[in-house]
């Protein structure tokens, strides 16, 4: 089967068929390498992973990082399970059947997560669908008092910010992991060169050198704005679904789901080369 991409949205995210993702050949690895730098979200139907076959996949873009988060025993480290499931009365992965706010992984992180890769094993049949925004749309469309709000700034974040703001607690070791860190508002794509709102509700605590009163307003219209219809692609999953999507210039979030539906997701993120990890 030819390999063919379909775009998805307006502005960004794709749809890539005709390609196996446990047996990838050179040139269809650098499809898909190029393909993530072009359309920032990559959609694949029909894959058939287990934890290894994700992990290989993962690794062919980019040194895997473990997430701050991480708490599984069993299993590839590598894998984070995103579920609401539970054995023996307890979690067996994070983050639920609740709304997630819109967000970039890692994002506190002196070194951010470059890709997520989520793959999904269960889904719920209602609910539960997740959402993307083309940052580097919605810079290029800013109103210029907005953007005079953003260019050559920089931003506070702080893994602890979520713990107030969704309730996510960390244990002491992971504060010690993840202090404050200050990234620019506006990010330089390291490998497009594109130039992207760079902020996350949940975690970006402040604009630097403002309070964070003073802040939030600034953040919510750039939420606003980012997340207008022309800036925003809508999945919803299905079983063998993998869906790859760049941290350096896409927000998502998650709708909630009914609990009593059980839903199981596999999560790998990777990291950009050394030299390229610090957002500019």
């Amino acid at each position: 089967m030819a390999i063919s991409v379909r775009r998805l949205a307006p502005t960004f995210a794709a749809e890539i068929e005709g390609i196996d993702l446990n047996h990838l050949s050179p040139p269809d690895l650098r499809t898909v390498k190029d393909a993530w730098l072009a359309h920032k979200v990559l959609v694949f139907h029909d894959q058939n992973l287990d934890e290894d076959g994700l992990v290989n996949f993962a690794q062919q873009l980019g040194e895997i990082e473990i997430h701050l988060r991480q708490s599984r025993t069993t299993g590839r480290r590598e894998v984070m399970l995103v579920s609401n499931k539970t054995e023996d009365g307890k979690p067996i992965g994070r983050l639920g059947n609740q709304e997630l706010n819109w967000h970039m992984d890692q994002i506190f992180m002196a070194e951010p997560t470059a890709g997520t890769i989520l793959y999904a094993v269960e889904v719920t049949p209602e609910g539960g669908h997740t959402w993307f925004c083309d940052l580097g749309a919605a810079y290029d469309t800013l109103p210029a008092d907005l953007r005079d709000q953003v260019d050559g700034h920089q931003a506070v974040h702080s893994a602890s910010t979520a713990d107030r703001r969704v309730g996510i607690q960390l244990s002491e070791a992971q504060r010690q992991r993840a202090p404050e860190v200050i990234h620019p508002l506006v990010r330089t794509h390291p490998l497009s060169g594109e130039k992207a709102l760079y902020f996350s509700l949940n975690h970006t605590a402040r604009i630097d050198g403002r309070s964070e009163e003073d802040s939030l307003p600034v953040f919510e219209q750039l939420r606003e704005h980012a997340t207008r219809q022309q800036h925003v692609y809508e999945h919803h999953w299905r079983v063998g679904d993998l869906v790859l999507w760049d941290n350096a210039t896409t927000m998502h979030r998650r709708d909630p789901f009914p609990n009593h539906h059980a839903r199981l997701m596999r999560r790998v993120g990777f990291n950009f080369p050394v030299d390229r990890r610090v957002p500019f």
